[in-house]
């Protein structure tokens, strides 16, 4: 099942990390090289900043290079972290980021995109809203995607039920390989303590059993360490499965009806608006598509793998790409949802290429051309012709690492990247060797 995987998963990637940061002193297991920033096409060159703007949720850049930036509230990523709430607004500046207008938002938006039309397009907190060029809202409903699914309730609950009950098995499942792993380490550092310490003997003699005790007191010392983590695991594990316990199918329901409310971006076509939102069943993404009028809500992909609460869709070209960051790869989809390839490697594989990380790529933008950028959570951007294959390592925003949106765009010309610093609330701008740099706009 998707949970029960999804669950072992997390914890062999907890005792990963566990064991590298043991042996290391940090957590670096299989990390791949970092491309050389001074190799890229591209560097930074400036900054765009919101004035009075405590979080910049997402941004897009208009037809005729315009940047619109969706502020709001402070906010929390991840994978657990609650829908965004609180007032949010649109910000629109020109290429320099000098602010034009201001547009107020009746909701807690999420996502940004324009229209091959010219109109701007929200979506968050189970709406979706459009909105024309002189900052009216021509539509804003609930989205349909919700009540689509909730309107065969007696589906939904058996649903529901199913979730929970393997919830729970996930969770005993797991709690059983930390406590089995606690009580392994337990016999560990017994049987360390056991060891009678090597006598002295003289220097030749010496050297090769002082290697070996030196050894045996750095298995000694990973196990002492690892100990406390488990144990905290354990505690931690068993107050989330007694809190299940208590969980009743009502509330698992309205568990699910939140999540599917939770937009994380939106795209549009001639045609299609498209969404991403959690699935009903297990932790995977699904992909909506409606048309203009919001009507005619059709799940057309489920079953993405994202981290962190993270997964992006954009269209270009009557198709629509997905940047499946837990797989390391973008899919491309036509519009009723057949898959017409993958394309995307891990970075320990080629470090230039690939993505690292635990969860790239985050983000996908076009040129003119079709070509595919790339971003990373780490800022790291990257070129792909429209069959997937590697053009060019773009450039390196200067951005905190962390599993985060990580959203870009390009300037019409697609000289200019930019870059979303959701951290710091402000837009990183990349521009070809050569271009001046300038201070930061607000």
């Amino acid at each position: 099942m998707i949970q029960r995987a999804c669950f072992r998963f997390h914890l062999a990637l907890w005792s990963a990390a566990l064991s590298c940061l043991i042996a290391c002193g940090q957590v670096r297991a299989g990390e791949a090289k970092f491309p050389d920033p001074a190799k890229g096409t591209h560097r930074q060159v400036a900054e765009i900043s919101f004035k009075n703007a405590s979080s910049l949720r997402h941004f897009c850049v208009t037809a005729d290079g315009k940047i619109i930036g969706l502020v709001g509230p402070a906010q929390t990523y991840g994978a657990n972290a609650p829908a965004a709430g609180g007032t949010t607004e649109l910000r629109i500046c020109d290429a320099e980021g000098k602010e034009i207008k201001s547009i107020p938002v009746a909701f807690a938006a999420q996502a940004v995109t324009t229209a091959p039309d010219g109109s701007i397009w929200v979506a968050g907190s189970g709406k979706i809203a459009r909105i024309d060029s002189t900052g009216k809202a021509t539509l804003s409903q609930d989205s349909p995607h919700v009540a689509e699914v909730v309107k065969d309730m007696d589906k939904l609950r058996k649903q529901a039920a199913e979730n929970l009950e393997e919830e729970k098995q996930s969770y005993r499942e797991a709690l059983k390989q930390m406590q089995d792993m606690v009580k392994e380490l337990q016999e560990k550092i017994k049987a360390q303590n056991k060891t009678e310490k090597t006598e002295k003997q003289d220097e030749e003699k010496t050297k090769p059993a002082k290697r070996v005790v030196a050894s045996a007191q750095n298995v000694e010392v990973n196990a002492r360490t690892m100990l406390p983590q488990y144990e905290q695991m354990v505690k931690s594990y068993e107050q989330m499965l007694k809190t299940l316990e208590k969980k009743t199918v009502d509330q698992k329901v309205a568990e699910i009806k939140s999540q599917l409310s939770d937009i994380r971006c939106i795209a549009v076509s001639d045609q299609d608006v498209f969404i991403t939102t959690r699935m009903v069943k297990g932790y995977g993404f699904a992909v909506w598509r409606m048309g203009h009028d919001l009507n005619e809500p059709k799940q057309i992909v489920g079953n993405l793998s994202g981290c962190c609460g993270q997964m992006d869709v954009e269209c270009c070209k009557g198709c629509i790409f997905v940047a499946e960051n837990s797989r390391k790869r973008v899919s491309k989809y036509d519009r009723e949802g057949k898959l017409i390839a993958h394309f995307g490697k891990d970075a320990r594989a080629d470090a230039v290429s690939g993505f690292g990380s635990c969860c790239n790529p985050m983000n996908v933008a076009f040129n003119a051309q079709g070509d595919v950028f790339t971003s990373e959570s780490d800022g790291q951007v990257k070129r792909f012709s429209p069959d997937g294959k590697f053009i060019e390592f773009v450039g390196l925003a200067k951005v905190q690492p962390g599993c985060k949106n990580s959203a870009i765009g390009l300037s019409p010309d697609g000289e200019k990247i930019y870059y979303i610093d959701s951290q710091k609330a402000k837009i990183i701008v990349l521009a070809r060797e050569g271009t001046p740099a300038r201070t930061a706009s607000k």
